[in-house]
This record gives structure tokens, C-alpha cells and sequence, in this order.
């Protein structure tokens, strides 16, 4: 059984938990699917999400990075990788 005094904050961790998957995070474009205040009690609207999309070119940076020109590695392992292609990182 839960006591009344723990449901408050049940709720404001589960409010708290669902609002850092709405947090943008750097270097990601961040869609807004509807007008609402709180996306995940509203219905999604479709178009304006689509618009978003084209919008944000993700079809694009989508179909360049499952052509494989997209890889980024950190910089000590492309080092560790390609160190041997050239006199200069010997």
C-alpha cells in the first residue's frame, strides 16, 4: 500500500522523469509535436510534426548517414585507427 503523503511525490518524480525526455539535447533538433503544454497528454498533430521534420532536413541527414558519411569518432580512437596513414602522426 502507498501512503496519500508519497503520491505527491509519486507524481511530480514521474513529471519529472517524462519532462527530461522533453529536454533538448545538444547537437539534436527538438520537434514539438503539438501546440499543447505538455505533449505527452495531447494528441500528436501529424502535420505540423511532418513540417517539422522537412523542415529540420532529417530525411536528408538521415539517408546521408545510412550512406555511412556520418561517422564520428572521438578523436584519440580515429587517431589509434588512421595514425598509420601518415608519416606526420608517427
Amino acid at each position: 500500500t502507498t501512503s496519500a503523503a508519497s503520491s505527491p511525490t509519486r507524481a511530480r518524480a514521474l513529471v519529472s522523469f517524462i519532462e527530461s525526455f522533453a529536454a533538448p539535447v545538444p547537437g539534436f533538433p527538438t520537434i514539438q509535436p503539438t501546440d499543447c503544454a505538455h505533449p505527452f497528454l495531447g494528441v500528436v498533430d501529424q502535420q505540423r510534426t511532418q513540417h517539422q521534420v522537412q523542415y529540420l532536413g532529417l530525411p536528408e541527414n538521415i539517408r546521408v548517414r545510412r550512406a555511412g558519411f556520418a561517422y564520428r569518432a572521438e578523436y584519440h580512437r580515429f587517431l589509434e585507427r588512421f595514425s598509420i596513414l601518415s608519416r606526420e602522426t608517427w
